[in-house]
């Protein structure tokens, strides 16, 4: 049992932190491209990027479903049997929490994914279709509060054998930092570069 639930968490996390990074470079993309104009030809990867990145994350929550809840979605979201009310009570409300930011997120991901294609593009309108696409800011929230509740808090109160540390923990920061770098950086030159032009 010990050797299995060791198994499942290290395709838990190498899924779900592939899906992280993944997310976090096509949110880098864009910044970096009007920090450094030479960059554009990576335009394209931010779609395809994203896309993968979603696909990820579904094999993540699956394997969640499978390996740690058993297909039980009360589990999934904190719940446990109680005989004496015939019913379920929460007793992991931080797991519960945790879980349900990841599904909002997944759901948030599976929209952005479905409509990452030209035929939606046409079909929305540019402008409605640009705003859904700049709202991922919100998608990678939900990822960040979802991680970082798995990665620093969940551990600290477990009835089960603890798996070996994350090396996501330390990444985690790194990438965190480099997005909120990447996108600071594109807003001063961005106004800069307006306040040159207002100048002319």
């Amino acid at each position: 049992q010990s050797s299995d639930w060791t198994k499942m968490h290290s395709w838990n996390r190498a899924t779900g932190g592939t899906s992280l990074f993944m997310i976090a470079f096509a949110l880098i993309i864009g910044p970096l491209t009007k920090i450094f104009p030479r960059a554009l030809w990576l335009i394209p990867w931010r779609r395809e990027l994203g896309i993968y990145a979603v696909i990820l994350a579904l094999i993540h929550i699956v394997i969640i479903l499978v390996g740690w809840v058993d297909w039980n979605l009360f589990a999934l979201f904190g719940f446990e049997p109680d005989p004496s009310l015939e019913g379920y009570i929460m007793t992991q409300r931080g797991f519960g929490l945790g879980n349900l930011l990841g599904v909002v997120a997944i759901f948030y991901g599976l929209l952005l994914a479905l409509t990452s294609n030209d035929f939606s593009q046409n079909f929305l309108g540019g402008s409605s279709w640009k705003f859904l696409q700049q709202s991922a800011n919100i998608f990678w929230m939900l990822v960040l509060l979802h991680t970082s509740y798995f990665l620093y808090f969940h551990f600290l109160d477990f009835d089960k054998d603890l798996p070996e540390p994350s090396w996501l923990q330390t990444s985690f920061i790194i990438i965190v930092i480099f997005v909120i770098f990447f996108k600071i950086a594109s807003y001063i030159k961005t106004i800069k570069k307006k306040g040159t032009n207002n100048n002319r």
